[in-house]
């Protein structure tokens, strides 16, 4: 994904953040080394770029692996999802073994879910450069910014998705509305206590 002009700019001045702060200092920078680590930080954060640090602070980062994975084929794209859709599964499942074989198929669903999800996602961004970013077993879509509706419209696929194929599912097959229900709890997302739901109204 290319890099906005600051991002560029930071990577002409120098390739770590020490190189940055004494460019920004060369600048007129009051305080040259705290500019540079918050920008490299934000940077880090929106995993635009990697950043050089020390020993000590990579102990202190959080131990979750992230990873990036370009968005231009079906199946990596699910490929990379199936652990976290796994993990889902596996945390529901002895639970579900409880309850029979609609509960058990319920945490199939809920796993299901996280793909249709994420896919719905992905295809509300066709034609936009987009990423699936990975951080442990956490996904996301990573995109440039786009404008006000397909902002709203992007980030209300991913809970439309599969409560909607939830609820056609329960209307077509009633006995099988237990095993959906994990599919249809996605409409949460679209309230503003959860990240969708406050990306598609436009909050921070």
């Amino acid at each position: 994904m290319p890099l906005n002009a600051s991002a560029q700019f930071a990577f002409r001045s120098g390739t770590t953040v020490a190189e940055l702060a004494a460019s920004l200092a060369g600048l007129g920078a009051r305080d040259a080394e705290r500019d540079a680590t918050a920008f490299a930080a934000q940077l880090n954060r929106l995993l635009l770029a990697n950043v050089r640090t020390s020993q000590r602070s990579l102990l202190l980062r959080r131990g979750r692996r992230t990873r990036r994975i370009a968005i231009d084929k079906s199946w990596p794209f699910v490929a990379a999802l199936i652990p976290s859709a796994a993990a889902v599964v596996a945390v529901l499942l002895p639970l579900a073994a409880l309850g029979g074989a609609w509960t058990v198929t319920a945490a199939f669903a809920a796993g299901a879910g996280v793909l249709v999800h994420e896919a719905a996602h992905a295809l509300a961004l066709r034609g936009i450069p987009r990423a699936l970013v990975l951080e442990g077993l956490k996904p996301s879509i990573l995109h440039p910014p786009v404008g006000a509706w397909r902002t709203f419209a992007v980030a209300a696929a991913g809970p439309l998705a599969p409560t909607i194929l939830g609820l056609s599912v329960a209307l077509t097959w009633r006995a099988a509305a237990p095993a959906v229900v994990p599919l249809t709890a996605h409409v949460v997302g679209l309230t503003v206590i959860a990240p969708d739901g406050r990306a598609a109204c436009g909050l921070p």
